[in-house]
């Protein structure tokens, strides 16, 4: 049988040939490789993170209305606002207004901070509270909170009530505006110059100086004391 013999130049080239492509294709996938590898990792490891945008605005005036009507509005120092308009921080209220159905100022609010619900149409006030109304009553407390839809400042903790003719300290007092009105269903202490009187339920009229108030304990001057126990048309 005859044997098929090939030049030993053609079968050089062949193994070249071959050894080419092997090498080739490891050098294809290992650049292709490196290309495709995701580096995110890398990336977030080196470049530092972007900081968000943030805007400041200077005495800002916030505002809520009722039916077109303005409800109340707080002035502040300054409001950061974070990206995308979420409120970050409210620093140094100026002063908050309160205003009646006629959109008339009922109380001017100044404390130190202050927050507001537009879901809820109410306004809070934090921190050296004072509160005062066109009749002159004045409100001083550490915390308030304007409730819109009964037209009421709650004060829940310690509270003094100042008029032109009494002093009145409570608990948890409520002022609702529209009827002037003064409501305290704990304890009450009422001063009226060197006077006092000590109850419960108070229920005061900040325009008439009108007041109710239940288990009344009353404690005057030794002056007064004297002028009630004297006979009538006597000089004590």
């Amino acid at each position: 049988m005859s044997r098929l013999r090939l030049p030993i130049a053609i079968v050089i080239l062949v193994l070249l040939g071959l050894g080419l492509g092997y090498w080739a294709t490891l050098w294809w996938n290992y650049f292709h490789t490196r290309s495709v590898q995701p580096t995110g990792t890398a990336t977030q490891a080196t470049s530092p993170q972007a900081p968000r945008e943030e805007v400041r605005v200077q005495n800002p005036t916030l505002k809520h209305t009722e039916g077109g009507r303005l409800a109340w509005q707080v002035q502040l120092n300054e409001l950061k606002i974070a990206a995308g308009g979420q409120a970050v921080a409210a620093a140094g209220m100026r002063e908050a207004l309160i205003y009646d159905q006629n959109g008339a100022p009922v109380l001017r609010l100044t404390a130190k901070t202050a927050r507001g619900n537009t879901s809820d149409r109410n306004l809070e006030v934090a921190g050296d509270v004072r509160a005062v109304s066109p009749r002159g009553a004045i409100i001083t407390t550490e915390q308030v909170r304007w409730v819109e839809k009964e037209r009421r400042l709650v004060c829940p903790q310690k509270v003094v009530l100042r008029t032109s003719k009494a002093a009145v300290t409570a608990l948890d007092l409520s002022y609702y505006v529209d009827q002037d009105l003064v409501k305290a269903p704990g304890v009450v202490r009422m001063y009226s110059g060197p006077n006092k009187m000590i109850g419960r339920g108070l229920t005061y009229n900040v325009k008439t100086q009108g007041f109710q108030m239940s288990n009344v304990q009353a404690v005057f001057s030794p002056e007064q004391a004297r002028q009630l126990t004297s006979p009538a048309g006597t000089t004590p």
